[in-house]
């Protein structure tokens, strides 16, 4: 009860009514009770008061100001020990107009006044009447910049304790509390939480926990913090999507860079910005380039996202593979012997190239690794063609090429005369028709003129405009090709004709011939000739081939679409158009029903699968005009026929009458007949009646692939 006890005795010396009396009061000088309860007080005068007296004894409340107490009053109970002089006073319960000090007061009648008292202080503890967050449930704040949240207490006695929790956590962060008492005695007490919030404080809960001896339980009210926050910014690419951190992007190909953020209030108006100037028009969180150039690389891409809380941006370094180019001019060079020389390669790609010289002429052998080739003192060895090579990760090398070229008079191509004179070849023209002559030359440095002249005289060509004669030059890298143009030729134009190019340097010449043609046409002659000789040679095998094919279809009643197995060679008649072979490795297969070798004036009949077994022997009704029905008209080889199986074959036909000789058929088998797996169409007509033959035994089999 925080009671404070000491021990006081008063010592009152006066005279009632020639009496002396001693007040002395309890140990408990403080008493402290909540609001409702009951307390006691007591005092013990010495000596006792006569009863007839005790109008002169009454207790009193200072703040009250020393009114005596109604000792009619319910909610108080007075007592008095005659004996022992105990005073006591009883409030059953405590109300707040009861706090303050006691006092048990002896009046002096003689005098008329009080003048003798002992004093005990009783607490009455009140519990706040009303708590609150200033501001309310939810609090907004602005990352970045302190912000105050208010508890307050109102109405209590004494003063409360408040203390803040952060989640369930006691805060650490820095507050302050403030008791002020009003002027009914009772206490405000105010305690103000000091934060800088982050975005990481969105949504954190806030409790300002009220606590105090007047209080049976703790108060807890509860705030949530709201942090606006500009925008934390990211910057993504796709090409294609989905979106990553992509480390490159290629030139040519379509880019799309995604901004995103992360802000509270989530409202956001975007801007793009490259080297800190704003991309016209580009309103959304996406910036996309339908062909993204290399001149984007190495430069800022900015997204800059605002809310009401501020902006925020990032900014991200563009980087853009793009292949090797050239940068600098690689020109050829005219050098003389013993000079100096510097080729420099110099280069621009992403990501940065490698460069190598080499001989045109030898590509695998490195020069130099460096952009720059040096040779200190040119020689002849050295004239020639050099390429710097140029490679990057990711594109096709590049190759430029420079041609180092000496200095020196013009040299014609050709082949040089007994006489010194260079020849270039002949030209043959007919009269009438235009004649181009040409010569070339290497020239460096640039020829100054090219000169024509005709016949050994050297006569000068007429070159004017409406002249027959007219002349242009073609430049290469080495040098020129000059070429002469004579419309119409005439008889006198056939002649030689002298190519002069002249330069700084010097000069050099070539003859070129320019002769008529014959007329006659000996060429075309010959190859016609040679054609007819071929045309004859393959007619005469065609005619060779075919009559013997004839005789052999001619030598029986028919046709036969099968060859025969026959085991009698001497039937075999090869002839000069087919190669030579044997039947026996033939496959053999007995006549199969009519409906696989169907009738021809049967062409409706539905064949049977071709499991069936084969006839062994010949029946009346089955004699007659045949063809093969196996796919239509046709038969396929079984397998590719041996070529030793190539030559003619006969089927004889028995009959069993003595009037008649046997019937043949004779059938060629060759390469143009029987190609691997390919279909051939033969067929057999016999033109002999059904009713002339009683049922005569088939003696040979058809040997045949259906």
């Amino acid at each position: 009860m925080g009671l404070l006890r000491l021990s006081l005795i008063l010592w009152t010396i006066c005279a009632v009514r020639g009496q002396e009396y001693t007040i002395q009061a309890q140990d408990e000088l403080l008493i402290e009770r909540k609001i409702g309860e009951s307390v006691t007080v007591e005092a013990t005068v010495t000596p006792p008061v006569p009863n007839d007296q005790l109008s002169i004894l009454f207790w009193s409340i200072r703040s009250l100001g020393r009114v005596p107490l109604n000792s009619n009053d319910t909610n108080l109970l007075q007592t008095y020990n005659p004996v022992t002089g105990k005073v006591s006073l009883t409030v059953r319960s405590l109300q707040k107009s009861l706090n303050g000090t006691y006092i048990l007061q002896l009046f002096d009648v003689v005098n008329a006044k009080y003048a003798h008292s002992a004093t005990i202080n009783v607490v009455v503890l009140v519990p706040p009447s009303s708590s609150s967050i200033q501001g309310g449930d939810v609090h907004t704040a602005k990352a970045g910049t302190p912000y105050d949240i208010v508890c307050q207490a109102f109405g209590s006695y004494p003063e409360v304790e408040i203390s803040w929790l952060e989640g369930s956590i006691e805060t650490s962060e820095s507050q302050q509390t403030t008791a002020v008492m009003g002027v009914d005695k009772y206490y405000t007490t105010t305690n103000t939480l000091t934060i800088t919030p982050t975005m990481a404080y969105h949504g954190r809960e806030y409790t300002c926990v009220i606590s105090g001896k007047q209080m049976d339980d703790e108060q807890f009210i509860t705030s949530t913090l709201n942090v606006q926050y500009i925008p934390v910014v990211s910057i993504a690419a796709s090409s294609p999507p989905p979106y990553a951190d992509l480390p490159y992007q290629t030139e040519n190909t379509e880019v799309t860079f995604l901004c995103s953020a992360d802000a509270q209030p989530s409202q956001i108006t975007w801007k793009w910005f490259i080297d800190e100037e704003e991309v016209a028009g580009e309103t959304s969180n996406t910036l996309t380039y339908s062909s993204v150039s290399h001149t984007l690389n190495g430069k800022d891409l900015k997204c800059e996202a605002t809310n009401s809380a501020g902006t925020g941006s990032k900014t991200h370094k563009l980087n853009i593979h793009y292949a090797p180019r050239l940068t600098s001019s690689l020109d050829n060079l005219e050098v003389d012997l013993g000079s100096r020389v510097d080729l420099t390669c110099e280069t621009d790609g992403n990501p940065t190239p490698s460069i190598n010289w080499v001989r045109a002429d030898k590509p695998e052998a490195i020069i130099t690794g460096s952009t720059r080739l040096t040779i200190a003192s040119i020689t002849m060895a050295d004239i020639g063609s050099y390429q710097c090579v140029v490679t990057a990760t990711g594109f096709p090398k590049v190759v430029h090429t420079v041609h180092i070229l000496l200095r020196a008079p013009p040299k014609m191509h050709g082949t040089t005369g007994a006489s010194g004179s260079r020849t270039l070849e002949e030209y043959s023209y007919s009269q009438g028709q235009t004649a181009v002559l040409s010569c070339s030359a290497d020239v460096v440095p640039e020829y100054t003129d090219v000169i024509w002249t005709k016949g050994s005289a050297g006569t000068p060509i007429n070159f004017a405009p409406d002249s027959r004669f007219s002349k242009h030059v073609e430049k290469s890298v080495h040098g020129i090709t000059t070429m002469l143009t004579i419309k119409d030729l005439a008889t006198t134009d056939f002649d030689d004709y002298n190519c002069t190019v002249v330069n700084a340097l010097g000069s050099d010449s070539a003859l070129v011939t320019l002769s008529q043609t014959d007329d006659f046409p000996w060429k075309w002659v010959v190859v016609g000739a040679v054609i007819a000789v071929v045309i004859a040679i393959v007619m005469s095998v065609a005619v060779c081939c075919c009559r013997k094919k004839y005789q052999n279809k001619t030598s029986s009643a028919g046709s036969l679409s099968v060859v025969s197995n026959t085991t009698d060679n001497s039937t075999k008649k090869p002839t000069d158009c087919m190669e030579q072979g044997d039947a026996s490795s033939l496959p053999e297969y007995g006549l199969r029903p009519i409906d696989v070798w169907k009738n021809n004036q049967d062409t409706n009949a539905t064949p049977y699968p071709a499991t069936d077994s084969p006839i062994e022997d010949g029946k009346p009704e089955l004699y007659g005009s045949y063809r093969v029905n196996t796919m239509g008209t046709s038969f396929k080889p079984h397998s590719a026929y041996p070529t030793e199986n190539y030559g003619s074959y006969r089927v004889q036909h028995p009959r069993n009458d003595l009037h008649h000789a046997p019937q043949y058929s004779t059938l060629p088998i060759r390469p143009s007949m029987l190609p691997p797996n390919e279909f051939n169409r033969f067929s057999y007509d016999n033109e002999l009646n059904d009713d002339e033959f009683p049922e005569p035994p088939l003696e040979h089999r058809l040997a045949t692939n259906v």
